[in-house]
């Protein structure tokens, strides 16, 4: 386990954390406990570490999230004032955080699998979040896709006032930005100061066809003057960008290009990512990184920058509540639509925050730290963020101005390169193997979680049955077995070990 912790609050005795896990991660002094998960800077760009970020809190108190900027989950047990505090980055972190509380203590963790085989009790599915995990693959309201476990939303912070056994979400406070004008140099020195942050001694980055990543990697070039470790990952039959990054290593000639293919056997591993996601999410996506962070752990590699939700930062909604809120409508009616059609024809997510925060940063961030690998994301820093809120317009929604910036910056080599192919898994791809697309039908029309849809799109329809596939991997572990399956190392098990039904 690589940046983990399991703390246990005792609300009759207050005076020290109880730790299953993650105490080596943990300053304490005789008043104050502070242990720091991801990357954590201040203002300045300096990364702290849990003993500054204690420094921190005695100076600035519960406004301390102030001063913080990074992608980060804070935990503050305040033994003097019986307080605690769980900040996050304005994402929400790249972690999911489980919390669980009965009349005597709080769990607070990163890992959904320590509450379940610490509590022995009958443990059940919770119905509500599984009918949201269908239609978004996440939960936005606080719920786990198990009874009485919560998970920390992204849009705040957990405050628990252990006098009195309260816990409850408080909301950020926005801060000001004021307008300024936005100049080609002035972009590509603040998307430079923000990668330049991030560096550590060696790093990785992936490689790929996209305008996001070669932004970084051409920084990166600049910037290292060791060889750079390249990752892609491209489809068997579908979209493949592993031509187009081998041209890309090419043209810099110090990029150590690792490549590999999706196929059926990455389904296969669903009881794996299952382990690792712990139910947090879903999303087609989720093949993808798993393939990409075993990849990197293979290689050795401990350091990468990714250039996750660019798309987001850069659309105009992230910064305009009322644009937002007529996303939120807009997926309502749908959703209505969608219920009384019995189809599923709409997008998973609320809003552009919404898909960066609870879809894109967790499958990434999960993935990467379950295999021990630190990531950095420089367009969700915050003085990046700030760049990029003057920079975009109300209409633009695909990073006209960014693409603008990176066509007169990069070398014409690259820019001929460059387009935007969607970086996710091509569904059909995970069906190439001992395990059919019939067989999983199949398979999902017996589930409790199955329901009667119609589908115009093939797409949504397989999507629709790999989530369940999930669910019922997810109960088999979590609810049904977890002795079997929830130790501390996962066994190698493999969805067609967990259910021989799916081989036909």
């Amino acid at each position: 386990m690589n940046n983990n912790i399991c703390a246990i609050i005792d609300f009759n005795d207050f005076s020290k954390i109880k730790t299953l896990y993650g105490e080596e991660i943990l300053f304490t002094d005789n008043s104050v406990s502070v242990a720091v998960l991801g990357n954590l800077y201040n203002r300045e760009g300096q990364r702290l570490n849990a003993q500054a970020a204690h420094g921190l809190y005695l100076e600035y108190g519960e406004d301390v999230y102030l001063y913080f900027d990074g992608i980060f989950t804070v935990m503050i047990f305040d033994y003097a004032n019986k307080k605690a505090f769980v900040m996050q980055d304005f994402f929400g972190s790249q972690q999911a955080i489980f919390y669980y509380a009965d009349n005597e203590k709080m769990y607070i963790t990163n890992s959904l699998r320590a509450i379940v085989t610490n509590e022995k009790r009958d443990w059940k599915m919770d119905s509500a979040c599984v009918e949201q995990f269908i239609l978004r693959g996440y939960s936005a309201d606080n719920k786990s896709l198990i009874e009485g476990i919560n998970m920390m939303p992204c849009t705040g912070y957990l405050f628990v006032d252990v006098a009195n056994k309260i816990h409850c979400n408080k909301a950020y406070k926005k801060e000001p930005n004021p307008k300024r004008e936005i100049t080609n140099e002035i972009y590509n020195e603040v998307l430079a100061d923000q990668i330049k942050a991030c560096l550590h001694e060696k790093m990785a980055t992936t490689v790929s066809s996209g305008f996001d990543s070669n932004y970084i990697l051409y920084n990166l070039n600049k910037f290292l003057d060791n060889r750079i470790d390249g990752f892609c990952i491209g489809g068997k039959t579908g979209q493949n960008e592993i031509p187009d990054a081998e041209k890309i290593a090419s043209y810099y000639g110090n990029i150590d290009l690792h490549t590999k293919q999706i196929g059926g056997s990455s389904f296969d591993m669903l009881p794996e990512i299952i382990y690792i996601l712990e139910g947090s999410m879903y999303e087609r996506g989720i093949f993808l990184q798993y393939e990409l962070a075993k990849l990197v752990k293979e290689n050795g590699v401990e350091n990468i920058i990714l250039g996750e939700a660019a798309d987001q930062v850069l659309n105009f909604e992230m910064y305009h509540p009322r644009h937002q809120a007529r996303s939120i409508l807009k997926y309502n009616s749908q959703k209505f639509l969608s219920r009384y059609l019995k189809g599923l024809h709409y997008r998973p997510y609320r809003t552009v925050y919404d898909m960066a925060s609870y879809i894109v940063i967790k499958k990434n961030g999960i993935m990467m730290n379950y295999f021990g690998v630190n990531t950095e994301y420089p367009y969700m820093r915050k003085e990046y963020m700030k760049l990029a809120e003057n920079a975009v317009k109300i209409g633009e929604r695909k990073k006209e101005y960014h693409k603008k910036v990176f066509s007169e910056t990069l070398p014409k080599e690259i820019t001929d390169i460059v387009h935007k192919m969607p970086g996710s898994t091509e569904l059909k791809d995970l069906f190439i193997g001992d395990i059919s697309y019939e067989a999983v039908l199949e398979f999902c029309k017996k589930s409790e979680f199955y329901t009667e849809k119609k589908f115009d799109d093939i797409y949504y329809e397989i999507d629709n049955y790999i989530k369940i596939t999930y669910l019922e991997t997810f109960k088999k572990m979590f609810i049904e077995e977890p002795e079997k399956y929830l130790t501390n190392t996962y066994k190698g098990y493999t969805l067609k070990e967990l259910f021989p039904e799916l081989v036909k």
